[in-house]
């Protein structure tokens, strides 16, 4: 399977650190992560922290990449996460600010790139970001850091939307593709998941249980920086879940289950 290409089996792990505002996750491709955010939060250019691209622009101060063409940032952005697997960056508003960034607070921003973790706050006055998009474990995990945790939930919302709604569009045994759209899952109903969240979890899409009437995501407990501590049933690739998300096809309607 190629690197970017989506999985409706694959599952999701998730942890979230509720100090920090930071979300460390596998399992949700880049493209996945940007479509989730919507196109009315997309970044409007990035300043890339690792790999040395020969299509992008530098700024000489920093000696950082980066990308600040607005109509095509997340076209670009996709084709050079492809490239590497070391995929980290910041969202920034103005050029100009680049040149105003002093050298310690380019030296926390190497450290952050380096490290995968912050030594003063991710989030700069100059650079006016909205996220610090961290690859690790060679872009195995990511880690994302939010200035507004809302858009983390936004994200996770619309990724399990999308993918429950091309199970729902799939192929009838007639050939015929189902016509119904589904309604968005609430970020109200996901808020639901925060407990789980901050102990880690495991969305487990690859043991969707699915009736006539409705689709049922597992939810189960695990330790994203250690992931060996899913609680599992026998088998290393089942889980026991801890909770459900419910999608009702007939009503179209989302609901959580303990």
């Amino acid at each position: 399977m190629a690197k970017n290409e989506v999985s409706i089996d694959k599952k999701v792990y998730l942890y979230l650190d509720t100090v920090t505002n930071s979300v460390i996750s596998r399992g949700i491709t880049f493209p996945e992560f940007i479509d989730g955010i919507g196109k009315k939060r997309l970044p409007s250019a990035l300043l890339l922290l690792d790999k040395k691209y020969d299509t992008v622009n530098y700024n000489q101060h920093t000696n950082f990449g980066f990308i600040d063409d607005t109509e095509k940032m997340k076209q670009r952005a996709i084709v050079l996460e492809k490239q590497t697997q070391n995929f980290s960056w910041l969202d920034f508003e103005e050029i100009d600010m680049l040149n105003q960034l002093t050298g310690q607070e380019i030296a926390e921003i190497l450290y952050l790139a380096h490290r995968g973790t912050h030594l003063r706050s991710p989030f700069y006055y100059k650079l006016q970001n909205e996220y610090a998009y961290l690859s690790l474990d060679e872009g195995e995990r990511t880690k994302v850091y939010y200035r507004d945790i809302t858009r983390f939930y936004d994200m996770i919302a619309n990724v399990i939307t999308d993918r429950i709604s091309v199970l729902i569009h799939k192929k009838t045994l007639f050939g015929k593709p189902r016509k119904k759209s589904i309604v968005g899952l609430p970020v109200t109903l996901l808020r639901s998941l925060k407990l789980l969240l901050k102990e880690g979890c495991v969305l487990s899409f690859d043991q969707l249980e699915r009736t006539k009437t409705e689709i049922r995501l597992p939810i189960a407990n695990s330790d994203e920086e250690n992931d060996e501590n899913i609680t599992l049933d026998g088998n290393e690739n089942e889980i026991v879940p801890k909770a459900w998300i419910v999608y009702s096809i007939k009503n179209n309607e989302w609901t959580f289950e303990y």
